[in-house]
């Protein structure tokens, strides 16, 4: 197909449009999970044996999960903001294997899962019905334990690896699919982690690339893992995909408070065929407005983000230092390389105020046909505080 007729075409030329709005986002993004599950080693029982949980607590052999030498288990925290207390959990494995526990009142479990086979594919049942799924693809530990948390940060990885098997959402997720989709929990977690990085650091974890939702070892205690659960808002579309936001009462240390509006302004400057963009408006958190010229350069910004994968659609968005690349199935790949060459701050920032940051850079699209076109671009980001 000739390059231009399948630029101009509107499904191609809207799709392009919306990626161009979501030109200014800040870019984090690094490692995550997955990578192919092992099965668990035998041992020869020896009741000398000192078998310790995720926390590093000496397991009682013969205890109410059953665990003993040669033993291995799971545990992790079932939580939303609040440690789910009296939740069932159930953990099935790839051959179709289940077992099932209780949260305490911290919203902790342990369950043995000798001679079961990763990956697993997790759930908890609130005791108002409410369901929230996980996943793991880590070997067991012979004599040990293997962290999976149940949480709607796990949830929502549970989600994108379910669509990417074709699925509606993290309710139809089998071990099948997880096996099937090796690269969708990484592309989820860093997802995840751009979307959600001013609360991941506002909870003092330094690298947020570290950050993994998945199978860090929590307690319900108001810091680092519960305080970003407490920080974020997480909620099933009417497609049956989960999705995260940050809070909009979340205020990072030092950052803007107030309610704002954020108008973005994008064009693309050196080619006849680009796609005109219309100014893209939502409401943001004083949060997610930079509060310096560091803080535009090197910041995720919420808000922008929001726009990308609001209008992406089905589409994958991940960033990685100044680049974002959305993949949509079927129509192509665009690839933004960005800088932000403006700021201009507000002072008190009352009601009123602007924040105006400038930005420009490259856009490359690659279509499924192998064929692409390439623009550069500039605009500007404007901040306006509504109350």
């Amino acid at each position: 197909m000739n390059m231009n007729t399948q630029m101009n075409t509107r499904s191609w030329r809207a799709w392009l449009a919306i990626v161009f709005a979501g030109l200014a986002l800040a870019g984090c993004g690094g490692g995550g999970g997955g990578g192919d599950a092992a099965p668990v080693a035998t041992a020869t029982p020896d009741a000398s044996i000192r078998i310790l949980d995720s926390f590093g607590r000496e397991v009682t052999a013969g205890g109410a999960d059953g665990v003993g030498a040669g033993d291995a288990g799971s545990d992790g925290t079932a939580g939303e903001g609040a440690p789910i207390v009296g939740g069932v959990v159930v953990l099935t494995d790839a051959n179709g294997k289940t077992v099932s526990a209780t949260t305490d009142a911290q919203g902790y479990y342990r369950a043995k899962v000798t001679g079961f086979q990763p990956p697993f594919v997790a759930k908890v049942t609130k005791t108002n019905g409410k369901v929230l799924h996980s996943l793991n693809v880590k070997p067991l530990k012979v004599n040990g334990f293997i962290t999976l948390n149940i949480t709607g940060l796990t949830d929502k990885v549970a989600s994108d690896v379910a669509r990417a098997g074709g699925k509606v959402g993290a309710d139809a997720l089998t071990p099948q699919i997880v096996s099937a989709n090796p690269n969708a929990i990484a592309d989820s977690l860093n997802q995840l982690r751009s979307l959600i990085s001013p609360v991941i650091t506002a909870a003092g974890i330094t690298d947020v690339n570290s950050f993994d939702p998945l199978s860090v070892p929590f307690r319900a205690d108001h810091t680092g893992y519960d305080q970003v659960l407490e920080n974020v808002v997480v909620t099933v579309g009417a497609d049956g995909q989960t999705q995260v936001v940050v809070s909009p009462t979340f205020s990072a240390p030092g950052a803007l408070s107030g309610n704002w509006t954020l108008t973005v302004n994008v064009a693309a400057t050196n080619q006849p065929g680009a796609p005109a963009v219309a100014p893209q408006t939502l409401d943001v958190p004083g949060s997610a407005v930079p509060k310096d010229a560091s803080a535009a350069t090197n910041t995720c910004q919420t808000g922008i983000n929001q726009i990308v994968q609001t209008g992406a659609g089905a589409a994958t968005v991940t960033c990685s230092g100044n680049t974002v690349t959305v993949v949509l199935p079927g129509t192509g790949t665009v690839t933004t390389v960005f800088a932000t060459n403006s700021y201009q701050g507000c002072g008190g920032c009352g009601i009123g105020s602007q924040v105006v940051v400038g930005f420009s850079g490259t856009v490359t699209a690659v279509l499924t046909d192998g064929t692409s076109a390439s623009y550069t671009y500039s605009g500007t980001n404007t901040y306006v505080r509504k109350s």
